[in-house]
């Protein structure tokens, strides 16, 4: 193709072997290619090598990992393989699925600044493209606040900022829509647009917005590459059904109401109150909150809204200033007593894996409940299928971010908490991997609160949707809960 901007030629990868885990082939002869100025939207389940795509197109894999990689890989005719990663910043960068893995330095502005002083421009020139960056995602508010104290949504409009002020020739986006607020998506898109950036987004489900933006579609299936144009929509259409990814929005399924609502509290919230360090960074005020026996709620709002610090109180990971946690009968819980009750999938799975194989971090909880070793087999035999899991063996340290949110559930699923919190629930999953991991935790647990960026699926999956902001928790009718 001509004026191609990303070339990829016959791509063959794989991971190397480890002690007791046989690596698949991954990619087998895949081509692809994107022309100045296009948009295009990669889509993939858990596991099918997106975020593996995207790092080998910054030159991190096989450099970092090891594997066999063949094919060539070319950046507007300069091959990736020939080169190390800090000599691509001005060809191609990448928002990783994880901000955790980019983010280093304590200050915003200092993450911002740091590719551009490694690039040698002057200290005006590096001002003006932080403060011109961080302004474009609404972050320059917290250009002297550490990252560490941002929400998964702020962080990635953190590194979106870095990327916009390197203004690379190529631009990756793996998973990175589904955590951010609807207008910071406008924004981001807008610029790519009036820019004639070239972007490849990496997705594993379908986003409305999709449809407006892209000017090609691909779908990893199977170590193999599909392609689509906007023309070919339809057949497009087809091809993410057989994948598990529909496009539309899922109806409700039955499955998820086979419990009533009993309207027995099993969870309520008064008068709580909680701030990080000083009142004016932010502060959470929480009136009133009751979670019914059998109910499922959404929880939306803004990136930094509050969310995950409500969800962190509810568990008893941060102590709220003043207010109560009250369980059934009225009885108040403090925060070391609501870990037996409250079970939190944080928003970044890594925070919750930890072991060597996925059988042994499926048998951590059961061993704590004393359950026998045959038991504990085939439990975890049982779940793997269930959840749709890698094989036991498989380390979570080679599983994808995905799959990690699939174990993570499994996990919470095996230790039966009446109530579970899904932190950004659908990050990294298919709708259909979404309403399947909804379905099997609503089966062993009491209620469900599910936090989301992505309202449309959070109504037709919930009874209830309630909106975090500015701290405060508001129904539909924007009265305070």
């Amino acid at each position: 193709m001509e004026n191609a901007a990303l070339s990829v030629h016959d791509l063959y990868f794989r991971y190397p072997d480890y002690a007791g885990f046989k690596s698949r082939i991954l990619f087998n002869s895949i081509n692809f290619e994107l022309k100045t100025g296009s948009l295009a939207v990669m889509f993939g389940l858990p596991d099918s090598g997106k975020t593996t795509i995207s790092r080998i197109l910054g030159g991190l894999i096989p450099r970092f990992t090891g594997g066999e990689l063949k094919g060539n890989i070319l950046v507007y005719g300069k091959n990736v393989k020939d080169y190390k990663p800090y000599e691509l910043m001005e060809d191609i960068g990448i928002v990783f699925q994880n901000p955790e893995e980019e983010i280093f330095t304590t200050r915003c502005d200092t993450e911002v600044a740091f590719a551009l002083e490694s690039l040698g421009l002057k200290k005006d020139e590096i001002e003006y493209r932080v403060e011109q960056s961080l302004r474009a995602v609404d972050m320059l508010k917290y250009k002297e606040k550490n990252p560490v104290y941002l929400s998964g949504g702020e962080k990635k409009r953190l590194l979106i900022a870095c990327i916009l002020a390197i203004d690379p020739s190529v631009w990756v986006f793996d998973e990175v829509f589904e955590e951010l607020d609807p207008w910071i998506r406008g924004t981001i898109l807008s610029h790519i647009a009036e820019n004639k950036k070239t972007v490849l987004i990496l997705s594993s489900k379908w986003l409305e917005i999709y449809r407006k933006i892209a000017d090609v579609f691909f779908v990893l299936n199977s170590s193999k590459l599909l392609s689509f144009t906007g023309q070919e929509y339809r057949d497009m259409n087809n091809a993410l059904r057989d994948l598990g990814l529909k496009p539309e929005i899922v109806e409700k399924p039955k499955k998820l109401t086979d419990k009533k609502i009993s309207g027995n509290p099993i969870l309520e919230v008064k008068d709580l109150a909680f701030f990080y360090g000083n009142k004016d960074d932010f502060s959470l005020k929480i009136d009133s909150f009751t979670l019914l026996e059998g109910e499922i709620v959404g929880i939306v709002g803004q990136n930094g809204s509050g969310k995950s610090t409500f969800a962190k109180i509810l568990c008893g990971l941060l102590k709220p200033k003043s207010g109560s946690v009250v369980a059934e009968k009225g009885v108040e819980l403090r925060p070391e007593d609501l870990n037996g009750t409250v079970g939190y999938l944080f928003q970044n799975p890594d925070y919750q894996i930890f072991l060597p194989t996925v059988e042994e971090e499926l048998k951590l909880g059961l061993k704590n409940i004393g359950m026998s070793s045959d038991e504990m087999k085939n439990k975890v035999s049982e779940t793997i299928k269930k959840f749709n899991l890698p094989d036991a063996s498989a380390p979570p340290s080679l599983i994808s971010y995905g799959t990690k949110r699939k174990l993570q559930a499994a996990v919470y699923y095996l230790l039966k908490r009446p109530v579970l919190i899904l932190d950004e629930a659908d990050s990294g999953l298919s709708i259909g991997d979404l309403v399947k991991t909804i379905s099997n935790l609503y089966s062993e647990s009491s209620a469900l609160i599910v936090i989301s960026h992505d309202m449309d699926t959070v109504i037709k999956l919930t009874d209830r949707l309630l909106y975090m902001q500015n701290g405060e928790l508001k129904d539909k009718k924007g009265k305070n809960r």
